[in-house]
């Protein structure tokens, strides 16, 4: 879940990727998860930014 509020916080994967030192393919498979194990979408993605999904502001 920390993940999750750092890439918020970074408002992107890029640079909260950086901040961490992973991948960025990492950090993206990791929110993934995450969204899966909980049924829920919790970012909506597009190539240029993220957006919290309803759930997601929860």
């Amino acid at each position: 879940m920390s993940l999750f509020v750092d890439v918020v916080k970074a408002q992107g994967f890029r640079i909260a990727a950086e901040a961490m030192d992973v991948p960025n393919s990492t950090l993206s498979r990791r929110i993934s998860g995450l969204e899966k194990a909980i049924g829920l979408r919790l970012l909506h993605r597009t190539t240029r930014r993220i957006e919290l999904t309803e759930a997601g502001q929860i």
